[in-house]
């Protein structure tokens, strides 16, 4: 295997340059002319994806047009796919032509063939990038090895979807078809056009937002974000618990599949709701909401100032650094959970939804007694020590019994301006 560079921001610099001028176009908003795949309604609609995708992830605006367009597509030269670009001397694209052959996949179903998560549209996402002005990330065209033709250690798939070599080639990655432009791409994209503006505001990403985690399992995607204070990883439609890391530039394991959900470099996801399986998570900088829902979740806030939900399931919470939340929203949330890392007049435990009165009508707050021990009030709430570990209990019929039961990691004496109670 031939020695290659691990710089990744040598790698964006090549799909920026090529080793050569970087070219781009003078505006975002271009036109297209889709009349050359008007004899094949899959094809075409696969290139409208792939342009979708674009214009969602990075801010391009693409308007359909019969003629003159910036961008043609077409389907006439048999077996081949390729972005032919002209641009001036110093580097201005002024057009591009795009093929890709109409028997391209031909040995596969139609929905195989150009559906979203197909090689198809991933095929039209990787043109497109040509015609955008992105490279490939090596010296090599129309086929190659990774062994004998990559000059970076980052260049698969799982980086660039210029790259032509799928991800198991590096770190165990799942080998998939791409669905986004991936993080590098990003990343040369600014070198070539400047902060991309893109999913401004509060965005969902999977159930009800961007992306179908639950419908498209077999499929990789970067996330690119430009603002926003409460954009969301929604993963409630996944059927397996996920690994799940919120930092810029990290990737994550979903579906069963391992690296083939990435955050793109600069970009901040603020929320995120997991699975109803057991799920890892570790947030970002950000001020992070993340809730577990279902399964046993080892959560981790990293820094910021968080509020950690782990839902059902005997969780494990880390707030990290920061001043942080632990929320709990029902009695059965509680049940074998444990806080690692709290700390005392910094942290907080919020137990304000839960009716801690169980033999009253309406909502009642807890009462919080110390290190007392229950005297037949209900919804009283005390703490102590066992095992080396605090465990915070409550009454809530007024029984004397203990009702609700969990625990944090070390001796933590506790007072009531630790808990959130209305």
């Amino acid at each position: 295997m031939a020695s290659k560079n691990s710089s990744y921001s040598d790698l964006v610099g090549y799909i920026a340059t090529g080793g050569g001028i970087p070219i781009a176009w003078e505006t975002r908003a271009l036109t297209v002319n889709l009349s050359g795949l008007n004899d094949s309604a899959p094809m075409r609609q696969a290139a409208i994806y792939a342009l979708d995708t674009w214009a969602a992830v990075a801010g391009f605006a693409f308007s359909e047009t019969a003629s003159g367009a910036d961008i043609t597509f077409d389907n006439e030269v048999a077996g081949a796919a390729y972005a032919s670009t002209s641009y001036t001397w110093f580097g201005e694209i002024v057009s591009s032509d795009i093929n890709v052959g109409k028997n391209w996949m031909n040995d596969f179903p139609v929905d195989a063939r150009w559906g979203l998560g197909s090689y198809g549209v991933q095929t039209f996402i990787h043109e497109i990038g040509h015609a955008l002005g992105l490279q490939h990330p090596g010296p090599y065209d129309g086929s190659g090895t990774y062994a004998a033709d990559a000059i970076f250690t980052y260049d698969t798939l799982q980086y660039s979807v210029m790259s032509y070599f799928e991800q198991d080639q590096l770190g165990g990655a799942t080998a998939l078809n791409v669905m986004t432009p991936m993080k590098a791409d990003f990343a040369a994209l600014t070198e070539l056009y400047g902060p991309l503006w893109a999913n401004n505001g509060d965005t969902n990403y999977g159930r009800s937002g961007l992306y179908d985690f639950g419908e498209h399992r077999d499929v990789a995607f970067t996330i690119y974000d430009s603002s926003g204070s409460k954009d969301l990883l929604d993963l409630r439609d996944l059927t397996s618990g996920a690994k799940i890391d919120m930092r810029p530039g990290k990737f994550s394991d979903i579906n069963g599949h391992v690296k083939n959900l990435a955050i793109a470099d600069g970009t901040t996801i603020e929320w995120l709701y997991g699975s109803e399986s057991g799920d890892r998570v570790v947030g970002n900088a950000a001020n992070n909401y993340i809730r577990g829902f279902g399964g046993a979740d080892r959560i981790n806030g990293g820094t910021g100032n968080d509020t950690l939900e782990g839902g059902l399931g005997a969780d494990v919470l880390t707030g990290g650094s920061g001043r942080d939340v632990f929320a709990f929203r029902t009695r059965q949330e509680t049940v074998s959970d444990i806080i690692m890392d709290f700390v005392s007049g910094v942290d907080d435990i919020r137990l304000s939804g839960i009716d801690a009165d169980t033999v009253a009508a309406g909502h009642q707050a807890f009462s919080f007694i110390g290190t007392s021990r229950f005297s037949g009030g209900a919804g009283q709430l005390r703490y102590g020590f066992k095992d080396g570990d605090t465990f915070i209990t409550a009454d809530l019929d007024g029984d004397k019994a203990t009702d609700m039961l969990f625990k944090l990691d070390g001796h933590v004496a506790l007072s009531v301006g630790d808990f959130l109670l209305v």
